[in-house]
C-alpha cells in the first residue's frame, strides 16, 4: 500500500513559485480555483452595507438628510442626500418624509430616484381646511443597484411643510449581493 502511494505522489512534478495552472496538473488548478471560489463566497457573505439618515435639507430639487445614524459600507452621502452602492445586488430603499400640512393648499412631491430617474413617488395634496396636522409619506421599493449607481430623495416639484425632525428620513440595506 505504501509502495502505491509513494509512486501516486511521486508521478506529479514539483513545480516552482513561477509555474501557472496552464503548466500544472489538473487537480492543482481546480483545487485553487475553488479556494478562490470560496473566498470570494466568504467576503459576498460578510459584506453589510445598510445607511440611515433623518433630517431635511434642500439642495436644489433634492433632499439631504444630514443627521446621520449608521452608514456601514461609506456609501451614503449626507453633504449631497444620495446613496452610492458600494456593492452590486438588491437593495431595500425607504424614504420618509414627515410634513406639516397648515395651509388650505399645501403640496409635497418628490420622488425616490435612481441615477437621477425617478422610479417611487412620495405625494400628498392637501386642500381645504379639514385636512389640518401632520402626515407622513413613505415610499418603499427594492432596486436591483450596480456598484456606482446612486439613489437619493430628489425631484422635488413642492416641499412646503417638511419637517426637520426625525420622522424625516432616508434608509436603505443590502438585501442580497451579486
Amino acid at each position: 500500500m505504501f509502495l502505491v502511494l509513494l509512486l501516486t505522489f511521486a508521478s506529479y512534478p514539483v513545480f516552482s513559485a513561477g509555474d501557472t495552472c496552464g503548466t500544472k496538473p489538473d487537480l492543482y488548478c481546480k483545487s485553487a480555483n475553488l479556494e478562490q471560489d470560496i473566498n470570494n463566497l466568504k467576503t459576498k457573505q460578510e459584506t453589510r452595507v445598510v445607511y440611515s439618515a433623518y433630517g431635511f435639507e434642500i439642495l436644489g430639487t433634492n433632499v439631504t438628510f444630514p443627521n446621520v445614524i449608521m452608514n456601514n459600507g461609506s456609501g451614503y452621502n449626507s453633504t449631497t442626500g444620495q446613496f452610492k452602492a458600494p456593492v452590486a445586488g438588491m437593495y431595500y430603499i425607504a424614504a420618509t418624509l414627515s410634513t406639516a400640512q397648515e395651509k388650505e393648499y399645501q403640496r409635497v412631491q418628490c420622488f425616490i430616484q435612481r441615477n437621477g430617474d425617478s422610479i417611487v413617488e412620495l405625494f400628498s395634496d392637501k386642500f381645504g381646511t379639514d385636512e389640518v396636522g401632520s402626515y407622513q409619506l413613505t415610499a418603499t421599493e427594492p432596486v436591483y443597484l450596480a456598484i456606482g449607481d446612486v439613489v437619493g430623495v430628489g425631484g422635488c416639484i413642492s416641499y412646503e411643510g417638511i419637517h426637520n425632525d426625525r420622522g424625516t428620513s432616508f434608509k436603505g440595506i443590502l438585501i442580497q449581493a451579486d
